[in-house]
């Protein structure tokens, strides 16, 4: 089921989880929907995917899963990143792997990795530069800044 009316569930999340996830371009399969009713739909389009024997399909799906699941930790988060940078390098969708990059270097830097997940953020943000990526370059800057900012906040200190 898809919620036209977002505020109240991420306002929701915000509060559960102690942390605002920021708000990025939609998709169809994990977003806006609670986060159960995420990966229930994730999963059904993860089998489909798989079914199909569709590698683009399993990369996207693979790709929104591990956003959906993004604050359950770092080490579920890498896990599920790691799987689609596999599949989407063997393939050579040189979109996907940057862009798991970046999820990783922003779960990295909110669990305090800050070091790690600025290089991280980086090494994605150079990846989606050098394919010509722009629609989501404010969105990667974003999250580089702010892990910039958290570095600033403990002093300039890894």
């Amino acid at each position: 089921m898809i919620l036209n009316d977002t505020a109240p569930i991420l306002s929701s999340l915000a509060r559960t989880k102690g942390r605002f996830v920021p708000a990025v371009r939609p998709s169809p399969l994990v977003s806006p929907v609670i986060p159960d009713q995420a990966l229930t739909r994730g999963s059904e389009a993860l089998t489909l995917a798989q079914q199909l024997s569709h590698p683009a399909s399993l990369a996207y799906v693979r790709y929104w899963l591990a956003f959906s699941i993004i604050n359950s930790g770092a080490q579920k988060t890498q896990q599920w990143t790691n799987t689609s940078i596999a599949l989407s390098t063997e393939q050579g969708f040189g979109y996907w792997p940057p862009q798991e990059m970046i999820l990783q270097g922003w779960v990295l830097t909110e669990e305090g990795r800050v070091k790690e997940g600025i290089a991280r953020l980086r090494q994605g943000s150079l990846g989606l530069q050098a394919a010509g990526t722009e629609i989501t370059r404010a969105y990667w800057l974003g999250l580089l800044a702010n892990g910039y900012k958290e570095r600033a906040a403990r002093g300039g200190n890894w």
